[in-house]
């Protein structure tokens, strides 16, 4: 017998008192962070206080020295004059009223005091150098070095006392533009007199100690500027006031300090009194607990002896599963198990009938229960099964009723049995359904499932295993050979005894995923997925094999379908890109091997964009499909004929020999070839097309280049061809790809060169007949970090072709906008024009015409003053286009001169339609003017045009005194040249030659 192991029981007192201690610490720390935190929300109130006041300080100092900005203002009119002392006093006494803490304003041009007002009382201050004063010099260095507006002081003010001192200090542009130290406008407060409409006296009758102070700019210590009181504060919050270009701090603390020992004491006292009454009822409680605990060990004690001896009463019955009853036949008394009573339920019955002994039973099962019940009155033994009803539940119960004889009462007494076999039955149930379940999946699945016993006979085939063959046939491994089929990749038939089946059930092998074609027995061919499992016993012997078939017929089709649709254009049949490029990485792996050369030929059709769009996409295709034909017909059977999108094809060409240059003529006779080939007219729709290729070609030997390298020096070497006529073949050279990557170099710096701001404007001066400025033409230049100055003859090529030209020409708009409007505010320039090229493409965007007029309403330049220069090349493609755009700048004012006027297509119609200001004769004429009769007569005609038309004309390139009066006679009356003047900054734009006509 076991016992439960009394504990000991806790000591009260040694529990009150852990108690107390315990209720004596915590209430100790909830008072101490009860007191920091009223400590830290009374500082956070003296915090906001403070920050109040040191926004109104920094408001009421901001307000008296804005002043200084005024007399800044005043200074910038004058241009760095001061007007006379009356002129100074005069504004001083209109200022001074509408700031009431300031004493006195300054002017100290250099530094100096040269102006005071009021003079009276401030006489000592005129003439003190700031910049020099022991005293002053420190913060006045600071305003004009950080160029900010400064508050000093207080500080002695050497006309007695103290202040405060407000030094703005002035810069003025020299006549180069740079900007130089004029000197200090100044406002003088008086101290402590300029803080009192501050109110900090107010912090006092608020209970707040406070003290002013700063950090003194030359011996770094606190500088106290007010205070409440001469004491140090105790433990102050400090507030920092942001001024101008300095930093003071408002320092408060409580009047009587942060603590409150009262309130700490009443707190202290409450605490301990609670301790003293949680020590009192933990001392009781611990004494009821243990008085408790040792009733509860006792009747535990007796609870465990009662539990063991019913536990093994019930123990047998319990392992058997198996409960008893006896029933005395005379009386129809039942007597059952604990066990009998966990299978029955509490279910109870009517004494002497049958739901008695056997629980509530299923009314599908009532007759068998009421039998055996007669057959044990009859003194017959008996075993059911029968089904119970338990709730919602129905559960399997057996029951078998044994005589028992008794010696007094004979045949009377009878024992019986009774075993739950709800589980059992289940069983079965799961077995026969598993058996269903497998069998309808097997049916369903589409994958075909054979069995077959160990001499190969089919056993079992499902409707699949039977769709996929055609119907089945049982047959053993002996006559497997009536089954027709072959190894997908090798095409090679499957013999009897390499069947997956075959060597499942006499090898053991397990086959999984063997691709086969198979004849079926229908005649159709299909592609199956074939795989097979022995099957084995419990001493691992081969008993069968369970064979698995898919019909991938359709994949393997889809699959071949992607792979067309992946590696070979859709419209030619020939391969694509991709499959170039693994054919080319194959022959570049095999030349690597072999030493052999290669060649790749690229090829693009001139002028099929023309021939697509008269004719449309469907001639265009039918065309590409012939030249594809043609192209395959060209070369041998091993080299590759691709077509890599458009218009655009490639012919590889491989083991071409080891030498070079034999290689080199292989591939121009390919190329020849080719060009025979595809020369003669396309007949489509029963009209006839011609079309001609250009062939660049590159010759490669092992890796030496990328793939994509190849393929970039063949683009290149078929542009070449493009640009040599068309109609033609050229090979790669190495001089042209440096002259493209040149270029590619130049246009990634020119990108950089727009964020940047490597860009800048230079003026040439246009000059009248007398010599007089009359404007400028605006010339771009380029000022790179690492090439210096790049020539516009290099650089302006490489933005048209780029698309760089938009921004490049929208940033120089807006810069010579910007220079206009800087012009129109001064009257020796307000008259000036600005002539500004235009490019073709910019001029085509369709956004050009609302670009230039938003950059003018941006920069409020005038648009009468501006002026665009086009070519006669921009008006060829679409004229209408171009007179609608020009109009349309015309009636906002904006003026238009046509450049290079005589070097292009020229023609009247066109000019006299135009709404144009000016011709512009080109210097290729002006140059050679007084030596070629010539270029004589084609000035003398431009001038006598524009004339006529009522334009005006200006020549450009004039460079000697002699072209001019050649021009002069011939009645031209504007000029642009060296003579005049060459390309600089605008500052010197009036510097321009004044000569008589």
């Amino acid at each position: 017998m076991t016992h439960s192991p009394l504990r000991a029981p806790a000591r009260p007192g040694v529990v009150a008192a852990a108690v107390f201690l315990a209720a004596s610490l915590l209430a100790g720390a909830t008072i101490a962070l009860s007191e920091h935190q009223r400590v830290q929300l009374a500082r956070a109130d003296a915090a906001a206080i403070a920050d109040s006041y040191a926004d109104i300080l920094t408001v009421r100092m901001d307000r008296a020295l804005s002043v200084t900005y005024a007399l800044a203002a005043l200074v910038h009119q004058g241009d760095g004059r001061i007007e006379g002392i009356e002129g100074f006093e005069t504004i001083a006494r209109a200022l001074l009223p509408f700031y009431e803490s300031v004493e006195a304003i300054y002017l100290a041009p250099e530094g100096i005091v040269r102006q005071v007002f009021p003079l009276e009382r401030n006489e000592a201050a005129v003439g003190l150098n700031l910049l020099e004063n022991p005293d002053q010099h420190t913060e006045a260095r600071l305003a004009r070095d950080t160029g900010r507006l400064t508050l000093a002081g207080p500080l002695e003010l050497v006309q007695g006392g103290e202040g405060l001192v407000g030094r703005l200090p002035v810069f003025l542009d020299d006549a180069q533009g740079q900007s130089r130290f004029w000197g200090f406008t100044m406002t003088m407060m008086r101290a402590p007199s300029a803080l009192e409409s501050c109110g900090l006296s107010q912090l006092r009758e608020r209970g707040f100690e406070y003290a002013l102070w700063r950090t003194h700019p030359s011996s770094g210590s606190a500088q106290i500027i007010a205070g409440s009181s001469p004491a140090d504060l105790i433990d102050p919050v400090d507030q920092p006031v942001a001024l101008p270009n300095s930093t003071w701090t408002l320092s408060v603390s409580p009047v009587w300090g942060w603590s409150d020992p009262a309130g700490l004491a009443l707190k202290g006292a409450s605490a301990v009194s609670l301790a003293l009454l949680l020590a009192a009822l933990a001392g009781l409680l611990v004494k009821a607990t243990a008085d408790r605990r040792r009733l509860e060990d006792q009747v535990r004690e007796r609870t465990h002896q009662i539990r063991a001896r019913e536990s093994d009463l019930t123990r047998a019955q319990a392992v058997a599963k198996v409960g008893s009853w006896k029933i005395d036949l005379a009386s129809g008394r039942v007597q059952r198990s604990a066990e009998a009573d966990r299978i029955l339920g509490s279910h109870e019955g009517q004494p002497g009938t049958a739901e008695d002994l056997f629980g509530a039973v299923h009314p599908a099962d009532r007759e068998i229960a009421d039998n055996a019940w007669q057959a044990a009155c009859a003194g017959d033994a008996f075993d059911i099964c029968y089904r119970m009803l338990d709730g919602e539940q129905v559960r399997w119960v057996r029951a078998r009723l044994d005589h028992e004889p008794d010696a007094s009462v004979p045949r009377r007494s009878c024992v019986g049995t009774l075993q739950d076999i709800t589980e059992q039955k289940s069983a079965d149930a799961a077995l026969r359904e598993s058996e269903e379940f497998l069998n309808s999946v097997m049916e369903i699945l589409p994958v075909g499932i054979c069995f077959l016993n160990e001499n190969g006979e089919i056993r079992f085939v499902n409707d699949a295993g039977k769709r996929i063959w055609g119907g089945a046939r049982y047959v053993g491994i002996e006559r497997f050979g009536e089954y027709k089929a072959w190894w997908l990749d090798t095409g090679k038939a499957i013999e009897p005894q390499d069947w997956a089946a075959a060597r499942a059930i006499e090898r053991g092998e397990t086959s999984l995923g063997e691709q086969i074609q198979i004849e079926c027995f229908d005649g159709t061919r299909k592609v199956v997925l074939n795989s097979a499992v022995p099957l084995r016993d419990a001493d691992g012997t081969v008993k069968g094999a369970v064979v698995v078939n898919q019909d991938i017929t359709q994949n393997k089709a889809a699959e071949e379908e992607i792979r067309r649709l992946a590696f070979y254009d859709p419209l030619t049949q020939l391969p694509n890109r991709r499959l170039l490029l693994e054919h080319l990485a194959h022959a570049q792996a095999k030349s690597a091997r072999t030493l052999h050369e290669g060649a790749l030929l690229f090829i693009d059709l001139d002028n099929f964009k023309t021939l697509n769009d008269t004719f449309g996409h469907d001639t265009g295709d039918l065309l590409l499909q012939q030249v594809a034909e043609r192209l395959s017909a060209c070369v041998r059977e091993g080299d590759t004929v691709a077509r890599l999108g458009g218009d655009e094809f490639v012919v590889m060409l491989e083991d071409l020999g080891t030498n070079a240059e034999q290689a080199g003529a292989q591939a121009e006779r390919v190329g020849e070839k080719i060009l025979t080939h595809l020369n003669p007219p396309y007949r489509i729709a029963e009209q006839s097309h011609h079309s001609t290729p250009s062939i660049g070609i590159t010759l490669f030997c092992g890796h030496r280049e990328s793939l994509e390298e190849l393929l970039k020096r063949a683009d290149l070497a078929m542009y070449q061809a493009k640009a040599a006529g068309r109609n033609t073949l050229c090979f790669f050279d190495p001089q042209m790809h440096s002259v493209l990557a040149r270029r590619a170099a130049l246009e990634v710096d020119l990108r950089q060169g727009l964020l940047d701001g490597q860009f800048f404007l230079q003026y040439q001066p246009q000059v009248d007949d007398t010599g007089t400025v009359t404007g400028a033409e605006a010339l771009l230049r380029w000022r790179h970090p690492e090439r210096g100055m790049v020539s516009p003859g290099e650089f302006i090529p490489v933005a048209e072709s780029s698309g760089l030209i938009l921004p490049l020409g929208q940033w120089v708009l807006e810069a010579a906008a910007r220079q206009l409007e800087a012009w129109a505010r001064h009257p020796a320039t307000a008259h000036l024009t600005l002539a500004v090229n235009i490019s073709a493409r910019q001029f085509r965007d369709p956004r050009f015409v609302e670009q230039v007029l938003r950059i003018i309403e941006q920069t409020g330049a005038s648009p009468q003053r501006l002026k665009l220069e086009i070519t006669e090349s921009l008006l060829l493609d679409d004229i209408g286009d171009a007179i609608a755009k020009m109009t349309a700048l015309k009636f906002h004012g904006v003026g238009f001169s046509l450049d290079d006027f005589g070097t292009g297509y020229s023609s009247l119609s066109y000019l006299k339609k135009l709404p144009l200001d000016q011709l512009k004769i080109d210097q290729s004429f002006v140059r050679d003017v007084l030596t070629d009769p010539n270029d004589a007569a084609i000035a003398r005609t431009i001038v006598a045009l524009a004339q006529t038309l009522g334009l005006g004309v200006i020549a450009e390139g004039v460079e000697t005194p002699e072209q001019r009066s050649f021009l002069c006679e011939h009645g031209c009356q504007a000029f642009q040249g060296y003579l005049f003047g060459r390309p600089g900054a605008a500052e010197d734009l009036l510097k321009g030659l004044r000569s008589p006509c």
